[in-house]
């Protein structure tokens, strides 16, 4: 926060410094009326400059994503140093004539009669600091975003229950390179949908490409991140292990802790069902031992919001 206060604070010191060189000229020079209106009006124009680099920014992040989205994260962290490097190279060999060369170049554009020099000098002097302002603070939050723990999000949605849909997420998700943890998919008590239940994981920002990537597919009918409030979330594991002499007893004891069921038994195999959290059975696999483990299969995370949210049409 402090680094982003200075930042604005300093490249807002630097437009008013030009700003204001040029209107205390002006106000001194008769006839003033008109040349002050296209001063103020290349102040607009320039801030209209920069809010439309920040949107550009901001609306290519939003659209990269994956390796595509790191190196353009990148991209504006390298053209911030060098916008630090150049303003401190400029400043450096220009700095003592900088009120000297504002006031020529005034008077330069000032005497074309029209002002529009005078226009376009204040619009590239204030849409420049407010650039450099827009890419200093868009590598500022995205290096403060990449310090943000990685979280791991549950994301269940209703799909239209058709052939290609389920091809169409997975393929959302393949092509800007997201990685899918779990996925279960199943008909609801609605025929024509399906609920689809997915875990990921990533910054929040990636979280939230996802689930704007998500909405804009049209087979999508409604989504919700499981995560972000009070949910129920299970997981169906059937787990094949060795059982032989001694290790029959330790098997069932270790089933019983866990609250599993053994659903299937040999003179020297055991077949255990677990549901739980997917640290449950994590949990239990590491108990079991995996020298004994012969076969795994899981679900993949299921999930329900706790109390009156719903997730329907």
């Amino acid at each position: 926060m402090g680094q982003s206060m200075f930042i604005v604070w300093r490249e807002s010191v630097e437009a008013l410094l030009v700003i204001g060189i040029l209107h205390a000229w002006l106000s001194q020079q008769p006839g003033n009326r008109h040349a002050l209106r296209m001063l103020w009006g290349g102040v607009v124009a320039g801030l209209g400059l920069a809010s439309l680099l920040a949107w550009g920014i901001l609306s290519a992040g939003d659209w990269l994503a994956g390796p595509a989205g790191e190196w353009f994260q990148c991209a504006m962290l390298l053209a911030a140093a060098l916008l630090i490097l150049q303003m401190v190279g400029w400043m450096h060999h220009h700095g003592r004539d900088l009120k000297r060369n504002l006031v020529d170049s005034a008077a330069s554009h000032l005497s074309q009669g029209s002002g529009i020099g005078l226009l376009v000098l204040a619009m590239l002097a204030v849409a420049r600091e407010g650039s450099e302002t827009v890419v200093f603070l868009y590598g500022i939050g995205h290096q403060q975003d990449g310090a943000d723990l990685i979280m791991r999000h549950i994301i269940s949605l209703l799909m239209e229950n058709e052939p290609g849909a389920l091809s169409r997420v997975v393929g959302l998700f393949s092509q800007r390179n997201y990685n899918i943890e779990s996925l279960t998919v199943a008909p609801t008590e609605d025929p024509t949908l399906s609920r689809l239940t997915l875990t990921t994981v990533g910054h929040e920002e990636v979280i939230e490409q996802i689930t704007k990537n998500l909405n804009k597919l049209v087979e999508v009918v409604k989504l919700v991140d499981l995560s972000e409030s009070a949910h129920i979330e299970r997981e169906l594991m059937l787990i094949k292990v060795k059982a032989t002499g001694a290790q029959h007893a330790e098997v069932k004891r270790t089933t019983d802790i866990f609250r599993g069921q053994i659903v299937d038994v040999t003179s020297n195999v055991y077949t255990i069902q677990l549901a739980g959290t997917t640290d449950k059975l994590d949990s239990f696999i590491q108990a079991i031992g995996t020298a004994s483990i012969l076969e795994v299969v899981r679900s993949g995370v299921t999930g329900i919001s706790r109390g009156d949210k719903v997730l329907s049409i």
